[in-house]
C-alpha cells in the first residue's frame, strides 16, 4: 500500500493514532475497563481490539485494577493534571516499579532508589490514592491469588537474551512466601459467622467499581468493608456477639 500510494496519503494507523491525541491508545488500553473514558467514534476493528484485550485482562484477573506492567501515565485516568514529568525522568515507566510485594513501596525508598526530587512527594501521595483504591491481588480462575512479587514480575518480562530467565522465574516463583489472609475478611467472616473465599471478598469489595464512576461511593463502600465506621455500639447491634463495651476505657459508651 505504501508503494502505489499517492505522496502524504493517511494511513489507517494514522487515523487510529489521531483518535488519541490526549491519551494514546497504549494507555487507553492498559487503563481498567471501568474508569476509561466512554467513547462512540472508535473504529471498528480499535473496538474489536479492545475487547480481545479485556477479554484477556479479565482472564488474568485485572479486569477491575491497573495491572503491574500498566505504563505509570495511565493514572491520568484518574488523576487528568497528575504530574509525571520527574517519574520519567528518573526511568520509573512501570506501576510495578512502585509497588513492593503488592503494596506502595515507600517515597523515602522510592527516593533512594530513583533519586528522585523532594517535589515528586506530591505526584507520590496521587499515585498511592489512586494504586490503593484499585490495585487489588490478581486471582485465577480456580479463586487462588495469583502471584504478584515485584521480583517474579521483572523477571519473566525482562529480556529472553539473559540466560536462565525461565529457571529464575521458576526459582522466585516456589521460595514466595503464602499470601496472608486479609484481616477484614477474616473479621467479617468471624461477625457474620460465614466462610468467603478470596474471589468472594473481592467481588464484594470491588463490586461497586463496576456500577458507579464516582470515587465517593466507591470509597465510602470501602470503609464499610473495612469497618472504618463501625463503632463498638453500632457492631453490637448488627452483631450481638460483639461486645458493646468502648474499646479505649472499657465502659459503656
Amino acid at each position: 500500500v505504501l508503494l502505489h500510494a499517492p505522496p502524504n496519503t493517511i494511513q489507517w494507523v494514522d487515523m487510529e493514532r489521531a483518535q488519541f491525541r490526549n491519551q494514546g491508545l497504549l494507555e487507553y488500553l492498559w487503563t481498567p475497563k471501568h474508569l476509561r473514558s466512554k467513547r462512540q467514534d472508535l473504529f471498528p476493528t480499535t473496538q474489536l481490539t479492545m475487547a480481545v484485550w479485556d477479554e484477556f485482562m479479565g482472564a488474568t484477573g485485572y479486569n477491575n485494577s491497573f495491572h503491574p506492567k500498566s505504563p505509570i501515565s495511565t493514572l491520568r485516568a484518574t488523576v487528568p493534571d497528575i504530574p509525571l514529568l520527574d517519574w520519567h525522568k528518573a526511568g520509573i515507566k512501570h506501576i510495578s516499579q512502585l509497588m513492593t510485594e503488592g503494596k506502595v513501596t515507600p517515597f523515602p525508598t522510592l527516593q533512594a532508589q530513583w533519586q528522585l526530587p523532594s517535589r515528586a512527594i506530591f505526584s507520590y501521595l496521587q499515585s498511592k490514592s489512586v494504586l490503593e483504591a484499585y490495585t487489588t491481588t490478581a486471582h485465577n480462575s480456580k479463586g487462588s491469588p495469583q502471584v504478584t512479587s515485584q521480583l517474579l514480575i521483572d523477571r519473566c518480562w525482562s529480556s529472553p537474551n539473559k540466560p536462565k530467565t525461565l529457571t529464575l522465574c521458576y526459582k522466585t516463583w516456589q521460595e514466595l512466601t503464602p499470601t496472608k489472609p486479609h484481616p477484614h475478611k477474616a473479621q467479617r467472616e468471624k461477625d457474620c459467622d460465614i466462610t468467603l473465599s478470596d474471589t468472594e471478598w473481592l467481588h464484594v469489595l470491588n463490586g461497586l467499581s463496576k456500577r458507579t464512576k464516582c470515587f465517593s461511593h466507591v470509597e465510602a463502600h470501602r470503609k464499610l468493608m473495612h469497618r472504618w465506621y463501625m463503632t463498638p455500639q453500632r457492631l453490637h447491634q448488627l452483631f450481638p456477639t460483639i461486645s458493646p463495651l468502648c474499646w479505649r476505657c472499657k465502659s459503656d459508651p
